[in-house]
This record gives structure tokens, sequence and C-alpha cells, in this order.
């Protein structure tokens, strides 16, 4: 909202109306406020500031003013320094300070804060105190409040004593045995971190005034006591939600019991009814009620089956949580006879076939039970988002996975089957299922996770005939479609014969380097796969490369080349009209003109680098130099393995040069440049000493954001002048 559009109805708004309105966007929850466990800190985000509401009118400005300050966060001594200043400005600000949070030592400017903000109750401290942190001015502004709650954070489990953290620490002690006499609340870091200021927190037993106490969890609460055992408590807080059995087991004496408050948690684990956010359900008023008894049976069938199919199912985007296991949708399946027929097409809808011997196991089901087949919509070779998980119930010894494993093969002729296969048998099960499911929308011979692109992955391996089999039956339906074939000696037939049914594919992943038997009539080439706008290649024979250029997919546009595979000819990248292009470093380099040359429509291009390479090195910079401007490029992507550079910072100098150099001349229109393998830093300590954020400054100054692992924007901090 701007300031010209913010006028009449806004202004008729009474102020106590605004403040409700901007309240909760303003408001900062005690719960995050006093959170001194979680690592990095709850603040440490890259959001944009809840200042700019105070620029949107003079009315937002006055109202805003006291709910931005109420609750004030300090995590740098830039930002102290700037808070200072507008303190200095305008002292009346000071007194609207009622929570401050310092997560270090930030200098001189605390003393004048401090003194500035004279009606401050909660109080978060840091003790994670570096020798570069200088605490004297905090020293000397500690004495000028007098709080009711103190809030201790220390989670620097190599702490050691220095100059700054010592007076830090005398001062708390002269503190809480003379001038602050308000203070009756303390919140004490975790267990392993108690122990370090043992003398800090004993010495509140000398005024005797703490009467709360609060911590994380119950596994530190006969130290926190027996520490503080002259002081009258009579409240114990616990932040984190612990189960019953664990207050019996760990709080020693009784009589504290009466005085926790905690959220529970259930003793057991189980499905998501067990939930204790969920409230209890009411008893039935009749429990003799059947539900939809005067209802025809093809309505009951049809509002029952929506229901389970989203019970059952795993939608795009949702992954369930892991406590969620196999029996809460197996037992699904046991509750009636209508449960029972209606659900199993569902619990059938995705599949994981993750090892060689299930393979056999569901070609056996769907062979007893073929009009199953029809409801298989996916197939993958790993349990990520899918209904059924055969690895889970062979792999368990648990009891009740047991039950799982025989309920799950209930169809079976012949029992689930534990050990593996021939080779003969696999190639006639991965038939037999293929065969029957025509209805596929998704195979997935690889593993889709991270895991596979740099670890190697699960593969369900075809041969010749299996990928026919596919196309015949499911061609019309497919969608995505990852594919790896044997190179084995086999008759392959005309390659088109089995491509030119694949209509409806949109993304395909190659990985064989079977040899591909081209015709030479063109004719046979028009309208085969009309719809494919991605291809994955993990290897490929140059056979595969040429069979596609004589194709052409009219919609293709996104090329993706494994780290390992190294191409013959540039041909690929000048016969096609790629928008977004994923290579190797190395292959980039090998071009003889830079790809963005060489792919003019190029939008995205992502530099790769071999899945057993932690720490890559920069690549060339000629690759980015091209002869022309690349006015379409928009996103650069440089995918090194994740947390590549987080214990191997050698190469980072180098990285950050190359970044500062890059030519971006060449490309005047990139907004972006992701680093999956980076992390920015989330405290002052680390920004100071991380090697990408010079680059990634410059890089900002010129319009270009640099993106790091989780999809955050680099946000130049406040700098102390």
């Amino acid at each position: 909202m701007s300031r010209r559009s913010a006028s009449p109805m806004e202004n008729h708004l009474p102020d106590e109306i605004l403040s409700e309105i901007l309240s909760p966007a303003l408001k900062v929850p005690d719960e995050m406020f006093a959170d001194n466990w979680s690592r990095p800190s709850p603040f440490a985000t890259y959001t944009e500031s809840t200042s700019a509401y105070l620029v949107v009118s003079k009315s937002w400005l006055r109202v805003a003013t006291p709910l931005l300050y109420h609750v004030v966060v300090l995590r740098s001594a830039a930002q102290a320094k700037a808070l200072a200043r507008a303190l200095l400005k305008n002292k009346e600000l000071g007194r609207f300070i009622k929570k401050l949070r310092v997560e270090g030592g930030f200098g001189a400017s605390m003393h004048q804060i401090l003194r500035l903000a004279p009606t401050i109750t909660d109080i978060f401290l840091s003790l994670d105190i570096y020798c570069t942190d200088n605490t004297d001015g905090l020293c000397k502004g500690l004495p000028l409040i007098n709080p009711r709650r103190l809030i201790l954070q220390h989670d620097n489990y190599r702490q050691n004593p220095n100059k700054y953290f010592n007076g830090l620490n005398a001062k708390l002690k002269e503190l809480f045995g003379s001038q602050w006499d308000q203070l009756i609340s303390i919140a004490l870091p975790s267990m392993g971190y108690l122990n370090k200021i043992t003398p800090l927190v004993k010495a509140l037993n000398k005024p005797k005034r703490i009467e709360i106490l609060t911590l994380y969890n119950c596994f530190c609460l006969n130290s926190a006591i027996k520490m503080l055992d002259k002081c009258p408590i009579r409240e114990i807080n616990l932040t984190s939600p612990v189960r019953d059995r664990d207050i019996d087991r760990y709080v020693e004496d009784t009589s504290l019991k009466s005085k926790l408050k905690y959220s529970p948690l259930p003793n057991t684990g189980g499905p998501l009814d067990q939930n204790p956010g969920l409230p209890d359900s009411l008893p039935s008023l009749n429990p003799f009620f059947v539900p939809m008894v005067g209802v025809s049976a093809e309505v009951s069938d049809s509002i029952w089956s929506r229901i389970l199919q989203f019970s059952m199912s795993t939608h795009p985007g949702y992954s369930p949580p892991w406590s969620r296991k196999m029996s809460h949708k197996l037992s699904l399946l046991l509750v009636s006879k209508q449960f029972y027929r209606l659900g199993l097409p569902h619990f059938y809808t995705s599949v994981v076939l993750r090892y060689v011997r299930e393979y056999v196991s569901f070609a056996d089901v769907l062979t007893s039970h073929p009009s199953l087949g029809a409801h298989v919509s996916s197939i993958c070779p790993r349990r990520d988002h899918s209904n059924i998980d055969y690895a889970s119930m062979y792999d368990s010894d648990d009891s009740e996975d047991s039950e799982i494993f025989d309920m799950a093969h209930i169809f079976s002729r012949h029992g689930p089957v534990r050990e593996k296969p021939s080779d003969a048998a696999i190639a006639t099960a991965l038939t037999t299922i293929f065969s029957q499911t025509p209805n596929l929308v998704s195979i997935q011979s690889h593993s889709s996770t991270e895991r596979t692109m740099y670890m190697g992955g699960d593969i369900m391996r075809l041969d010749w005939a299996t990928f026919a089999t596919i196309a015949e039956c499911s061609g019309s339906n497919l969608q995505q479609i990852s594919i790896a074939v044997n190179n084995e000696p086999a008759e392959v037939g005309n390659a088109l014969d089995i491509f030119g049914k694949l209509t409806a594919v949109k993304k395909l992943r190659w990985d064989s380097t079977i040899v591909l038997n081209p015709t030479e009539n063109v004719a046979d080439y028009a309208g085969v796969l009309p719809q494919l706008e991605k291809l994955e290649v993990e290897i490929a024979d140059p056979s595969f490369f040429h069979l596609l250029s004589r194709i052409q997919p009219p919609n293709l546009r996104c090329l993706v080349l494994r780290p390992e595979l190294r191409l013959t000819s540039s041909k690929l990248f000048t016969q096609f009209n790629w928008t977004e292009i994923s290579l190797s470093a190395q292959a980039a380099g090998d071009l003889k003109s830079s790809v963005l040359d060489v792919c003019t429509d190029l939008e995205t291009l992502t530099i790769t680098w071999p899945r057993w390479l932690s720490t890559p090195e920069p690549p060339s910079l000629t690759i980015f130099a091209s002869e022309k401007p690349a006015k379409s490029l928009k996103k650069v992507v440089f995918a090194s393995a994740p947390d590549a550079f987080r214990y191997d910072k050698k190469l980072v100098p180098e990285w950050s040069t190359f970044l500062a150099q890059l030519p971006l001349d060449s490309m005047p229109n990139l907004t972006e440049i992701s680093m999956p393998g980076v992390e920015w830093p989330m405290t002052q300590r680390e920004i100071a000493k991380c090697g990408w954020i010079n680059a990634a400054e410059t890089l900002v100054k010129s319009g270009v954001q640099v993106v790091d692992a989780a999809g955050k924007k680099w946000k130049p901090r406040l700098k102390v002048r």
C-alpha cells in the first residue's frame, strides 16, 4: 500500500482498530522470543523486515511504532548501533521496548540501548561469547534495567573462557545478588550446556527470589533444581512436549510434579489419530448407528471410495510423516468387506518395487487378481511418495510389520518371495507387471531423489522386450518414463515401433548404451514423441542422439545430461531450441564456442560435476563469454553436491573470485545464480568468516541474486560504520 493509496478510508480507521489489524504482522510470539534451544536462531531468516509497515502512511507509523518496538531482537553489532542511534534521536522509542533479545556482545552500543530503555521486563542474553564479542557496553548497561525474567542461551560446546565471557558472567552474578531485585523468572539452557554455567546459576540462590523456572525438557530438571535448591520455586515450565513416563523416570522429587507445566505426548507411537493435539472423540449417542444406512449401494460405495482414496493415496506435493505406518492403510481394508472391496484399488494405486524379489511377488498378485492392474498409476523403485512399500515389510523385525507383510501378500498364490529370483524370473515378472497395468502414468526405473544424483540409487533395469511391452500396453497414457534398458545381446527391432507408441510422454529419462536401429524412411519419424518436453540422459549410445535428431520432437525444450556423459558431437545443442540445459563443466568447456552462442534461446543453464567429486573447482569463464549477448538467459545453476563446501573450504576463495569475474555483459538479463552446495551463514561471526559474502554482494549490486541450497537469496546486512 503506497502513501497515495492510503487516503480517506484508511485515515478514518480508529487507532485501536488499526492496531488490531497490524498486531498479527508485527507481534513476536513469546515462545519465539524466549527460544533458547533452536539452532540456528528462530530469527536467523532472510525475510523482509516488518519495519516496512511503518512507511505506509503517517497513521500506520504512529500506530505500528509501539508494536514494532515492543519486542526487539539484536543479532549483530550493526543492528545494535542502528538501534542506539534511533533511541538517541527519539528517546520516547526506548519506553516502548519491553522485551530485548541480545544474541551476542555487540560493543558499546548496548550501553546506550539499555540506558534509553529502562522499562525492559524480559531480557534474553546469549552466553555464546567469543573473544571478538565485546561485552563491555552490555556489562555497563545491564545495571540500568531491572527485569522480571531472564532467558539464558548457551549452546556452544566449544566455548572457552575469555575476557568478555568472564566479564559478562561476573556482572550477572553481581546483579543477581543486588540490583535485580525484581527478577523472579529464569530460563536455562539444556542439560549439555547447563553444566558449563553452573557457578552462574548457583549465584541465583543468594537472593532467593527465583519462583519460575523454565527448561527445554525434563532431562536436566534434577540438575537445575539442585543448582537452585535455595530458591522458592513454585512453577516449572517445560517448553518441549514430554511423555508422562519420562516425567516419572527423570523427576526424582515427586513433590516437583505438582509444579510442572508441560504439553504431554502419548506414551507410545501410533497412527495419526493418537495426535495429542486432537480432542478425544465423544462417545456415540447411538452405538448401533450405521453410516448411510438409508442410501443406495451406489451412493454409499461412491462416498466411501472417495474417503478411502484420500486416506490411502499420496497426493502430489504431500509426503506422509514417517510415523504413518503401512498398518494404518492396511487396517482400513480390514474394517469391513465393503472397505476391503473399495479400498483395495486405492491401496495399489502407487507401487514401490525396491528389491528384485518384490517384482515376482507383485507379478504374482496381478496374475491372481488381474483387475487390480487397471488401478496402478505409478511404479517406482523407492518408497518416496507412494502407497505401498514392500521393502519396509520385508526388512522389519517388528511383530506388527510381520503381520503387515502377511496381509500385503494376501493375494499371492505362493506367499512372499524372500530369496533372490533368477534373471529369467525377474524378466518374466516385469513383463507380467507391465502387460497388466494399462493405465500407468509414471514409470520410474530410477530413484528421483538427490541421493541418486550424487550417491547412486535404486535402478529397475529392463530388457528390450519389456520396454516394448510397456509401449504396447500403456504407451498412450504414460506421461513420465524413466527407463534403464540392459545392453545385452538381443534382437532390437525398429526403435520407432516403440517410441512411436509413447504418444503422451512429456518427460523421458534414458539410461542405456543399447544400439538403436533407425529407419531410412523419413515419413516414419513424423509424429513420434509429440508431447516430449524434457529429456534426461544418464548414458546413451550415439545412435540414440542420431535417432532423436531424426525425430525432432516439436515440444522438446529441456535437456539434462548427467555429468559422466561425454558427447562426441555438439550437434545435439544446435538441432533444438533449448530453453533449459544441464551439462557438466567439462562438457561445456569442451565445446568449441560458448554454450550461450550455440543455444541462443537458453533461459536456464545448469553446470554439473561428477557424483564422486565432493568439492568441485569453478568452471571456465569462457563458458559464459559469448560473442553476442545471451539476452534470453535468466538463471544459472552451479549444481554441486549438497553441502559441498561445508567441510572443505579450500576452493571457496577460487569460487568467490570466479563469481566476481563472471562476464555479466554477456548475460544482460541474468537475475539469479543458484548455488545448491552453499548454505548462507546465520550469525554475525559466521558472516564475518564466510568467503561467499563479498562475491554475493558484488553480484547483488549488479542486479543478480545469489541463492543458496535452501532457496534463500542473500541480502546484504547492516554494516558498522
